[in-house]
């Protein structure tokens, strides 16, 4: 899902999705909570947690807004049929297990112990009845499904996904967005009792507050948290105050006071604080590579079809210092995908700052005396001091930035769908964790189906990988399809990757907590400390 189109409600969730990854890219390497991975540190249970947040869901799947941020408040009471472990690898949980009897087709095994909170056993006709429920209502969930022929019933446990054609990313999507619904209890209930089978019970939601209380009924591993509330605390100041008050539990933080507060109580052995990445997302500039004339900038042609150029804008930009200077909590990015997203190919290194040679590259195109451009971007107000910062850069290669700053998001959205643009500062994050979302959308020529949210790129051999990653389903061909996919486009300069942004987070010291890569706030995998 784009991420700049997520920044209503996903970039404003400092505490929901956000709460996703296990470390933080830095270098070569991850820098993990250790408490997490030490096996002698003893864990326990504990009564009650509350999590300061600023956004809470307006109502429980499948009911809620189409809003991918929001669906994990109602994976604490619902499953899927797969999901991701910590390290963004596919991991059973209602099946037991998965197959393809051929290449349209995705038969899963539904465990039989799996179970919903009222101790009905979880079946093929409740999967069934739960994708029926969602495809034949106008609810906003809808919009998220993946795109199948049909879904057929085998026997109790068995339920088959035929595709319309081969979908290697079929159980990313399922495992994503598709929660299994009780079919009993809604028949007779509606969507009014939500019993799931998940962790969890919903208690109480409204407008402050998201009250869960242990499933005492689960079918596997139960939490080591029996009371989880998710408290709307708007302003950030509020939140990280009623930490250091112990008001609450948990929370995220960003401005330059919380940081200094919250590192002072860290010295003083009160809380303790994590970085991790946010929403496992890149942000880059996108460049209008493909028209022959390209809007908002005033030359006869476009100076961004030469890589040339291309690259002298990339080594013009000293992204450290944007990040020092602007959003302090990132480190650089080398592509458009994370470490940790299938696909990302550890061989592609970040070209370096270096305006001696981009100077030498702008001679070298014909452009030595420069020309004016425009880049537009919008979403929150950082965007803009970063642009600022970038524009300031550029004009040691004579390149003149206006900062085209759009606070209406819908404005901003409708000059990217029209092209009406030859360079903005936007983001993605990948929902599925796969890399072929990333170049399906942002980097394969733009069609009616794909390049979406391309403003001009296109290279046949890029697209012939892209699209033979769409369809092959064995992982280890799929993989050399994507990290290929990803080099060459790197290589043409297809974007310019900025940075990989990161999130503050700050908590109880009585609480044990290992981040996850997925991103996903997973509260039953908290416990308490001895």
């Amino acid at each position: 899902m784009k991420m700049e189109k997520k920044w209503k409600y996903l970039l404003i969730v400092s505490i929901v999705l956000v709460f996703m990854v296990g470390g933080f890219f830095v270098g070569h390497g991850y820098f993990f909570h250790k408490s997490a991975t030490n096996k002698s540190i003893t864990s326990i249970e504990k009564d009650n947690i509350i999590v300061g947040t600023d956004i809470l869901p307006n109502n429980i799947y499948p009911a809620n807004e189409a809003d991918g941020s929001l669906i994990i408040y109602s994976s604490y009471i619902f499953e899927p049929l797969a999901t991701f472990d910590k390290t963004n690898r596919l991991t059973p949980l209602l099946a037991s297990k998965w197959d393809n009897p051929d290449s349209l087709t995705w038969r899963f095994y539904i465990s039989p112990k799996a179970h919903f909170s009222d101790n009905s056993p979880v079946t093929a006709q409740d999967a069934k009845f739960s994708w029926d429920y969602i495809q034949n209502s106008t609810l906003p969930m809808k919009s998220l499904m993946p795109d199948v022929a049909s879904v057929t019933i085998i026997d109790n446990r068995t339920i088959e996904f035929k595709t319309k054609i081969a979908n290697p990313l079929l159980v990313n999507r399922l495992a994503t967005n598709f929660l299994i619904l009780s079919k009993q209890d809604v028949e007779q209930n509606g969507l009014e009792t939500h019993i799931g089978s998940g962790p969890y019970r919903k208690v109480t939601l409204n407008d402050n507050i998201f009250q869960l209380t242990l499933n005492e009924n689960y079918w596997t591993a139960k939490p080591k948290i029996k009371n989880v509330t998710f408290k709307l605390i708007s302003e950030e100041k509020d939140r990280v105050s009623a930490l250091l008050n112990n008001q609450i539990d948990f929370t995220s933080y960003s401005e330059d006071d919380s940081i200094k507060q919250i590192d002072q109580a860290v010295q003083a052995k009160k809380i303790k604080k994590e970085k991790m990445s946010h929403n496992g997302s890149i942000d880059y500039l996108a460049l209008d590579t493909l028209r022959a004339k390209t809007p908002y900038v005033n030359t006869p042609t476009n100076p961004l079809k030469d890589i040339r150029v291309r690259k002298a804008i990339y080594q013009a930009i000293n992204i450290d210092e944007v990040v020092s200077s602007t959003i302090k909590t990132s480190v650089p990015a080398s592509q458009i995908v994370q470490r940790g997203i299938f696909g990302y190919n550890p061989t592609i290194t970040r070209l370096p700052y270096d305006p001696i040679a981009a100077r030498d590259l702008m001679s070298q195109s014909g452009y030595q005396n420069g020309f004016d451009l425009t880049i537009d971007c919008g979403g929150k107000t950082r965007n803009q001091a970063i642009v600022d910062a970038i524009a300031n850069q550029l004009t040691q290669i004579n390149i003149r930035v206006k900062n085209n700053y759009i606070s209406d998001m819908d404005s901003f959205y409708a000059k990217q769908d029209t092209l009406d643009s030859s360079i903005y500062k936007s983001g993605y994050a990948s929902d599925s964790k796969d890399a072929g979302e990333v170049l399906d959308v942002l980097i394969h020529t733009r069609t009616d189906s794909q390049g979406i949210y391309s403003l001009g790129y296109s290279n046949t051999d890029v697209d012939k990988l892209i699209d033979q990653s769409g369809i092959e389903l064995d992982p280890k061909i799929r993989l050399g399809y994507l990290q290929q996919a990803i080099k060459i486009s790197m290589d043409d300069i297809a974007i310019i990757p900025l940075f990989e942004p990161y999130d503050l987070y700050a908590y109880s010291d009585d609480i044990l907590w290992s981040p996850r890569l997925d991103g996903a706030l997973r509260v039953d995998e908290m416990t308490g400390k001895p």
